[in-house]
C-alpha cells in the first residue's frame, strides 16, 4: 500500500512540475520586432494594402492592425488557430504559426504609433450608438476614449473601418454557432453582441471609426514609416 500511495504521488509530483515548467515556458516567450517584421509576408497581402477589403466568405474591409494592442493580436491568432474564431483564410494562416511567430507578428504590429485615420463619409446616428454603448458598459473594458483599452488583450476601437466592426459584432453574435461560416465564440463578446440589434451594431461602428487617436493602417505602404 505505501508504494502505492509513493507512486501516486511521485506522479502528482512529477504532473505538478511539467505544469509549471510549461506556464514558465510560455511567459517565457517574448516578441521580437525585427523577427516579426521577417515573418509578415502572409499579412501584408491583405493587411498591407490602403482599403483592401476581403471577397470571401464576406465582403469587407479588413482591419487596420498596426497599432493594435500586442496580447490581443496574439490571443485573436490562438483563436483562429483553434477554431474559436471560424475565418477560412485566417484559421489556415494561423495554423502555419508557432507561439514565436505569433509574439513576433504581434509585438512587429503593436509597436507602430497609432493615428487618427478618418475612413467614413457615412454619419452615426450618435444617440443610437452611445446608448447602446453606455449600456452595455462597452467603455469598461475598451476605454472611455475607446482608444486605449483597460487590458492589452482588450483591443483598441477608435478609428477602426465601421464595416470591420459591423462584421466582428455579428461573428460574435453568431458565438458558437456551427453552422454559421464566420463566427467568433467569446463568453462576454458574444452575449453582448447578442443584445444589439442589426441598427445598433450600424450606427455603433459608424461611431467608433470616427473617434480620434485610431490606428496607423498600413505601414508597408508608407515610406519612412518605422515602429517606434
Amino acid at each position: 500500500m505505501n508504494c502505492i500511495k509513493s507512486a501516486i504521488c511521485s506522479i502528482i509530483v512529477l504532473a505538478s512540475n511539467i505544469l509549471f515548467l510549461n506556464t514558465v515556458v510560455a511567459q517565457d516567450i517574448k516578441g521580437n520586432v525585427i523577427a516579426g517584421k521577417s515573418k509578415n509576408s502572409l499579412c501584408i497581402g491583405c493587411h498591407g494594402i490602403e482599403g483592401y477589403r476581403t471577397s470571401f466568405p464576406a465582403l469587407y474591409t479588413v482591419p487596420m492592425i498596426a497599432g493594435q494592442n500586442s496580447k490581443y493580436i496574439e490571443n485573436a491568432l490562438k483563436a483562429y488557430k483553434s477554431g474559436e474564431r471560424t475565418h477560412p483564410t485566417m484559421r489556415s494562416i494561423a495554423t502555419s504559426l508557432t507561439a514565436q511567430d505569433m509574439v513576433d507578428l504581434a509585438a512587429y504590429y503593436a509597436a507602430f504609433k497609432p493615428a487618427t485615420f478618418k475612413n467614413v463619409s457615412s454619419k452615426p446616428d450618435l444617440e443610437i450608438a452611445i446608448t447602446a454603448l453606455k449600456n452595455n458598459n462597452c467603455a469598461s473594458c475598451h476605454g472611455a476614449d475607446y482608444a486605449k483599452s483597460i487590458d492589452g488583450s482588450i483591443p483598441s476601437l477608435a478609428g477602426q473601418h465601421a464595416d470591420y466592426l459591423v462584421q466582428a459584432l455579428k461573428q460574435y453574435r453568431a458565438g458558437d454557432n456551427k453552422k454559421a461560416i464566420l463566427s467568433r465564440n467569446h463568453p462576454l463578446m458574444t452575449g453582448t453582441a447578442k443584445k444589439l440589434s442589426l441598427a445598433d451594431i450600424n450606427h455603433i461602428a459608424l461611431h467608433l471609426s470616427k473617434l480620434p487617436n485610431g490606428h496607423l493602417s498600413i505601414p508597408e505602404a508608407k515610406k519612412g514609416i518605422t515602429p517606434e
